[in-house]
């Protein structure tokens, strides 16, 4: 199989060990980051928006992380559960009298 990492990915888990990200969120619950140190991989902006959850960098996934911005600059990582499943029951179409032309 090939490999299917995104920059996203290669980005974070530079990010994730030179930080020792996922002892801090270990031992004290969650990780502020700033924007600032993510730019140093790649634009922060492109590595903290994700509208799905399978969006999210493989090593987001894999620890069950999440991020979340807390302020213009700085981010929080950490166990949270930011995207829900949608569950969409099929529905019947409402049969509808029509109006007389008046």
């Amino acid at each position: 199989m090939g490999d299917n990492k995104t920059k996203n990915d290669y980005a974070w888990e530079v990010l994730f060990k030179r930080h020792n990200i996922l002892s801090r969120v270990d031992a004290e619950g969650s990780f502020c980051i700033s924007s600032s140190l993510i730019n140093v991989e790649r634009e922060a902006r492109l590595m903290s928006k994700f509208d799905k959850s399978t969006h999210l960098p493989e090593i987001f996934r894999e620890n069950q992380l999440s991020i979340l911005p807390i302020s213009r600059g700085d981010y929080l990582i950490g166990p949270f559960v930011t995207h829900e499943p949608l569950d969409y029951k099929p529905i019947k179409p409402k049969q509808v009298s029509t109006i007389p032309n008046l």
